[in-house]
């Protein structure tokens, strides 16, 4: 089983907690209608910062049918060339535990040149993700996928081919500027919007995220396959915290 490393921190570790807060959550109405989402981007800070804007992201997801949910993202701890994709069983949540499509991350695993690197998945930015899909998706598989050093365009050919299955949805995840000033962060993140909105690579160069090579791919991807993309929600730590000397962006986009 991939154990949960930051149930308690993030996130609360109590699945009645968790459910009222997405309760909280949902009391916001998003006016976007539901359309046939192939991918999303998702911010990843505890669910007290980010939380809304992810909601809003999976809540959107969840008449949808999907077989199995590829998550991909950057790996904080632990430096490493290319990808790592996770070959357990199932993956713990305070839910219940989710069933990891074992099968299809093994071909994942021998047609991309994938590694499996067991400690790189005590990840924070692709578990979660994981609350909520259990919670949105419930009869939903996942993947994991976690890089470091990886080329943009390879990890792109990847996000391409999952794509072109519509039984998945794929999960790219990403925080936007770290530690500015809210006025240089909307500036910055404000970049990345933009870049999301017209899936324009080049723009990314102005913009600080966490996730860039993630959000490089998807946008190569996102513009080989033709999708829409629409930014669905944007914030800053200061929401929270009051502190507008040093804020963490969070950005959440559809693809559809």
């Amino acid at each position: 089983m991939r154990k949960s490393f930051f149930s308690g921190t993030f996130y609360s570790s109590d699945k009645d907690e968790l459910l009222k807060q997405f309760s909280a959550f949902n009391s916001y109405k998003n006016s976007t209608e539901k359309q046939n989402v192939r991918a999303i981007i998702s911010p990843h800070a505890g669910f007290i910062y980010s939380g809304e804007g992810a909601n809003m992201l999976y809540s959107l997801c969840s008449t949808k049918n999907v077989a199995r949910v590829i998550v991909i993202g950057p790996s904080h701890k632990y430096s490493f060339k290319g990808s790592t994709i996770c070959l357990d069983d199932s993956y713990e949540t305070p839910f219940a535990n989710i069933e990891i499509d074992k099968k299809y991350s093994k071909k994942l695993y021998d047609e991309f040149q994938l590694e499996y690197l067991a400690t790189a998945h005590s990840e924070h930015s692709t578990e979660v993700q994981m609350p909520f899909i259990k919670h949105y998706l419930p009869q939903s598989k996942v993947v994991e996928i976690i890089y470091s050093d990886q080329e943009v365009n390879s990890l792109s050919k990847l996000i391409t081919y999952l794509l072109k299955d519509s039984a998945n949805l794929v999960v790219i995840s990403s925080d936007l500027s770290h530690f500015q000033s809210e006025t240089v962060a909307n500036k910055k993140d404000h970049n990345c919007l933009n870049a999301i909105e017209n899936l324009e690579t080049d723009f990314l160069k102005e913009c600080e995220a966490c996730g860039k090579i993630g959000m490089s791919a998807l946008l190569l991807s996102a513009k080989e396959l033709n999708l829409t993309s629409k930014i669905i929600d944007y914030r800053t730590s200061a929401k929270v915290s009051n502190n507008k000397n040093s804020v963490v962006g969070y950005g959440s986009a559809i693809f559809y």
